[in-house]
């Protein structure tokens, strides 16, 4: 009996090691093909969505917001190894809403939709694989990514058309104290030379 003992004990710890190395070679395929999948359905939408980066110079900055998000997450790296993982089925639910969202913002061609999606899937999946607490700690530089994503050209023209009124209202005015005599049509000004 004794001799069996000694066999299970000279045992057991090469075999935790390698049922721990098939565990980790299994998660470490669920997350290539989570990957691929998540690729697969979103490809489509950060390839316009990069586009938008590279030729549109109002939104030129979505090119650095990614990797400064993953600046500071990487900062808080050592605080996140601290954080136990307790995986939330919840987690499900946030994703199957972001996919949800995905369709209808494909659907309606509606590509702010489809864009935050991808950030409420992201945040379902952290949920699901490691719980609430990664999320708290991981919440700024998520919502950081928020703004890479371009806003919709309505919602922009309805905030910069008033400010750039503004703007020359408030530029029209300056000149005419200043001596400077001008005229303001909408948000364009011509100065009269004497």
């Amino acid at each position: 009996m004794d001799a069996v003992s000694r066999v299970v004990h000279t045992e057991s710890p090469t075999a935790q090691p390698a049922s721990a190395r098939h565990s980790s070679a299994l998660l470490f395929g669920q997350l290539v093909t989570l990957a691929a999948v998540t690729i697969w359905l979103y490809g489509p939408t950060l390839t316009q969505l990069v586009k938008q980066w590279w030729h549109d110079p109002n939104f030129s900055h979505g090119f650095f917001v990614p990797l400064f998000s993953a600046f500071v997450a990487w900062h808080g790296r050592s605080h996140l190894t601290q954080i136990p993982p307790k995986p939330s089925w919840t987690g499900a639910g946030i994703a199957a809403l972001a996919l949800d969202i995905l369709v209808v913002g494909q659907t309606g061609a509606e590509l702010f939709l489809a864009r935050l999606s991808l950030l409420l899937l992201v945040c379902g999946l952290i949920v699901l694989f490691l719980g609430w607490n990664y999320l708290r700690a991981l919440l700024f530089p998520i919502a950081f990514l928020v703004l890479m994503i371009p806003i919709p050209a309505i919602v922009f023209n309805q905030i910069t058309f008033p400010l750039q009124l503004l703007a020359s209202r408030l530029s029209t005015e300056g000149l005419s104290w200043l001596g400077v005599p001008v005229l303001r049509e909408g948000n364009v000004i011509t100065c009269h030379g004497s």
